[in-house]
């Protein structure tokens, strides 16, 4: 499994260490979908956009991601998904 690692070596004096940590977001999500959204999604606010739609498999993390920071920062979200074959598209209700 994974565990945390020390950092090797040792550093000048006047060198900083600045590290991103993925649990530190403040969305349930993380790792590089949310690195990359957040420059997408800033950018669709700095356009004044209302909607983002993306395009994903049925079960696809990166449009479950897509979605909550959307919806986190008062966008909107369509999800255009695609399915394997007939048997997995269902009709129901759609969620926003």
């Amino acid at each position: 499994g994974w565990s945390p690692r020390p950092l090797g070596g040792s550093l000048p004096a006047k060198c900083k260490v600045f590290i991103k940590r993925d649990d530190m977001t403040g969305t349930e999500e993380s790792g590089n979908k949310i690195r990359k959204l957040e420059f997408l999604i800033g950018k669709a606010r700095q356009d004044g956009c209302d909607t983002v739609v993306t395009v994903g498999s049925l079960q696809s993390n990166h449009c479950r991601a897509t979605a909550a920071v959307a919806r986190r920062f008062g966008l909107r979200c369509t999800l255009v998904l695609k399915a394997e074959n007939a048997e997995q598209v269902t009709s129901g209700p759609t969620h926003s």
